[in-house]
């Protein structure tokens, strides 16, 4: 998952809604009940006790800053003026008629007067019983049935959670999705206090030798918050990764003790999670480091190859340790973390916004920069590329391969409301098709890892839109046709609703409409009129990015030491047999839900709120 935000400027305004970040998590590995949180008193007062904490640090942080400004600002003051002096008398003449009124009403012990207190001891008298079946003065119990089915996570369910921000409130919104009944409703929501900046979901949980289920998040803040999507009303995170942002007095403090300071110094602006070694998390910052996190001790260890802001980390999807990271000094990194020098480099033109790995030859990763161009890099060749396609007119902040349509690729822009899907087959690109899908300007795009063709699509808006691609009739031709997959030896993925059914509704998350599919005639991208200006052969080098210059012999000396790395490694470009036997497999199906949709239609409107 990888920040789309870090070229966009923001007017700070009390009414900003947009979602910055999105991540599913597959089917089944969710709870069929999730765990509700019940806070006793002594907990709640540990909670309030942290949240004073942090707000007095936030006090030291805004003093620093203003005895900053007080040594800059001058100390001279303007003498009283007759006018202001005869003012101030007349002040204190009030103030003294008004002292007889405070002293007969008491009014300077109002604020200790304990025994006033309505509540009996603050916020905590009013947090005795965390469910109104426990609650003797309520007489109207809960609706247990209703609320257990509203809650419920079935197999064929997807959850899908949303980093969104609204009016200055910033959550994660956790949906849940089910493509058998073209489905979609909230479940529940996670507080923040961050403005959030990216998701990944992961299973390992470090205190159980059992899968979990949980979602990491970046933010504004250095830290790494790691929560738990099995578990409701969670007041906090399950365990954090890093340190909150010092304030200057406490940083000196620290380093006179001789204390190190571990994690991030800056924004968190991506994430990777490794499913081949579930205890690692990779991070990228604004403070232009990577950082390798192992979960179980949360200790990290950092990568300083970067000399800008880092925008993508993402681990290789079938070798264990191969990391790729990309950045704003214009370069993408392939490296093992163990020998962090020895480096696979590429120099980009502009930018880098995205990065992810080709699913269908992992040898192959895509790069997209900010001038709307999009890359193929092979690894065994450092430097060069296998094509350059020019996708959008501007920065392309999003990229995402199917997990079960070969070479299925969609593409997406943060100053464009379409969404773009391209058939990248033997690393020839040709354009298949485009939809406006009204969402102005793009930042999280990405396929469901359970179907084929179902994709996600977020940004500057307050709303989601979920479809399906296939129903696009170049799609369906491009992919379903039997003559192409049995020619390449190609799995087919599930089948396509035909022409006798009745289209699948869009689903939303807010009251939206989006125009139908804009169909495209299949045509390579060479012969597209005017493309040889804008777009670049395959093999051609952009040049060196800022700052890169009389740097050929030390990058031709890492480019070869890689070589020697990728032999050693033998990274199969092929695609994984557990992907493949995926791939030909049909989506499952359940028993009816009409009860549970019956009432998800009487709550919908209300469903937010409920959870």
């Amino acid at each position: 998952s990888v920040s789309p935000l870090g070229h966009t400027r923001f007017f700070h305004s009390s009414r900003m809604s947009l979602i910055a970040a999105a991540a599913w998590v597959p089917r089944g590995a969710s709870k069929e009940q999730p765990d509700r949180v019940e806070l006793d008193k002594d907990e709640l007062q540990k909670m309030i006790e942290s949240t004073q904490g942090d707000l007095r640090d936030a006090e030291e942080e805004g003093s620093d800053q203003s005895d900053d400004d007080n040594e800059m600002a001058t100390e001279e003051k303007a003498p009283k003026s007759a006018s202001s002096a005869a003012a101030t008398a007349k002040a204190a003449a009030a103030k003294a008629k008004g002292d007889d009124i405070e002293a007969e009403l008491n009014m300077d012990d109002y604020d200790n007067d304990e025994a006033a207190d309505p509540f009996g001891g603050g916020l905590g008298g009013l947090a005795v019983y965390a469910s109104n079946r426990d609650d003797p003065y309520v007489v109207l119990k809960d609706e247990e049935d209703d609320e257990v089915e509203d809650f419920t996570v079935t197999a064929g369910d997807n959850l899908i959670a949303v980093a969104q921000t609204e009016d200055a409130l910033s959550r994660i919104e956790v949906y849940v999705y089910n493509e058998e009944e073209n489905d979609l409703f909230s479940h529940h929501e996670i507080l923040l206090s961050s403005f959030p900046l990216c998701l990944e979901w992961l299973d390992f949980d470090p205190g159980s030798e059992e899968k979990g289920s949980f979602i990491a998040l970046g933010s504004m803040s250095p830290q790494i918050e790691i929560w738990d999507l099995d578990v409701i009303d969670a007041p906090q995170p399950a365990f954090v990764l890093g340190q909150k942002k010092l304030t200057k007095k406490k940083l000196a403090k620290l380093k006179a003790k001789g204390q190190a300071v571990n994690g991030h110094k800056g924004e968190v602006m991506c994430l990777s999670w490794s499913p081949l070694q579930r205890n690692i998390l990779a991070s990228g910052s604004a403070d232009n480091t990577v950082r390798i996190w192992d979960l179980t001790t949360g200790k990290d260890f950092v990568c300083t190859h970067h000399k800008d802001k880092v925008q993508v980390v993402a681990w290789n999807p079938t070798q264990a340790g191969v990391l790729l990271t990309g950045s704003f000094d214009r370069t993408c990194v392939v490296f093992n973390p163990i020998e962090p020098k020895k480096q696979a480099k590429w120099n980009f033109r502009s930018d880098i916004e995205s990065a992810v790995w080709n699913i269908n030859n992992v040898r192959t990763f895509l790069a997209s920069t900010e001038d709307g161009m999009v890359y193929c890099c092979n690894v065994e060749s450092p430097g060069s590329f296998m094509f350059s396609l020019s996708a959008h007119d501007e920065a392309v902040t999003c990229l995402a391969l199917s997990p079960k349509a070969p070479h299925c690729l969609v593409t997406a822009s943060s100053t464009e409301t379409v969404v773009k899907v391209w058939d990248i087959k033997d690393f020839k690109p040709q354009f298949v098709c485009a939809r406006d899908v009204k969402i102005p300007g793009i930042y999280t795009l990405g396929f469901s890892p359970d179907s084929p063709f179902v994709v996600h699509a977020a940004g500057r808006s307050a709303g989601m839109l979920v479809f399906d691609i296939s129903e696009n009739p170049a799609v369906a031709n491009k992919w379903m046709r039997p003559e192409r997959n049995a020619a390449s030896g190609e799995s087919l993925p599930p089948r396509v609703p035909g022409p006798h059914q009745e289209p699948r509704k869009e689903l939303l998350t807010q009251s939206t409409s989006a125009d139908d599919w804009e169909s495209a005639m299949v045509q390579d991208l060479s012969d597209v009129e005017g493309e040889d200006d804008e777009e670049g052969e395959a093999g051609d080098e952009p040049s060196a990015p800022r700052g890169e210059d009389g740097d050929e012999d030390e990058e031709e000396e890492d480019n070869e030491s890689w070589a020697d790395i990728m032999k050693d490694m033998s990274i199969s470009g092929e695609l994984p047999a557990d992907a493949a036997a995926g791939a030909s497999s049909a989506a499952p199906t359940k028993k009816s839900k009409s009860k549970k949709n019956k009432s998800k239609g009487k709550d919908k409107a209300k469903g937010k709120k409920k959870a």
